[in-house]
């Protein structure tokens, strides 16, 4: 699904899992992001203020996109449960925007949620933020009925995607 500069991008850039060397970018990151259109709220302050303990302890994983050195962008996958994860702080630096970093991240997001045993992924977004859901239907999701999963008062709209099951050997 890459277009051809994301796959020249993609050569360029890192994939990570979690790392403790990029907790601070996960946060300004999607910080910068909330911030520039809606109000932090204190799910966000929850997973911001100790990723590692509300994230990924818990059987998810944060994803980073890291270019020379310094990360560009990132995603949680969040464990709900039942091999379902909930994709979200997804952002990518504001001055790498137009690079198809979103494709790359959503891939590798994507990837990892397998390799973690999801069978659905669903996210919470908000339809005012056209390209994230152009980026989220672009790559399979579908709206679904926004349900009981929403902490967050800016969500207006829940997608999600059930992947294929693992091969079995």
């Amino acid at each position: 699904m890459l277009t051809g500069k994301a796959r020249a991008d993609a050569n360029r850039v890192k994939v990570s899992g979690w790392d403790p060397r990029y907790r601070d970018d996960f946060v300004r990151l999607n910080e910068a992001w909330v911030t520039r259109y809606f109000a932090v709220e204190e799910s966000d302050r929850r997973h911001f203020e100790d990723p590692e303990k509300t994230i990924v302890s818990p059987g998810g994983d944060i994803v980073f996109l890291v270019e020379d050195e310094r990360c560009v962008g990132t995603c949680a996958l969040i464990a709900c449960g039942d091999d379902v994860y909930e994709l979200a702080k997804m952002a990518v630096l504001e001055s790498e925007l137009g690079r198809g970093l979103g494709d790359i991240l959503m891939e590798a997001t994507l990837q990892r949620a397998r390799e973690l045993g999801a069978r659905r992924i669903f996210l919470l977004s908000n339809t005012s933020l056209a390209p994230a859901i152009s980026l989220y239907l672009k790559h399979g999701f579908k709206t679904v009925r926004l349900g009981s999963h929403s902490d967050y008062d800016r969500a207006d709209i829940e997608m999600a995607i059930d992947l294929e099951s693992p091969p079995s050997f």
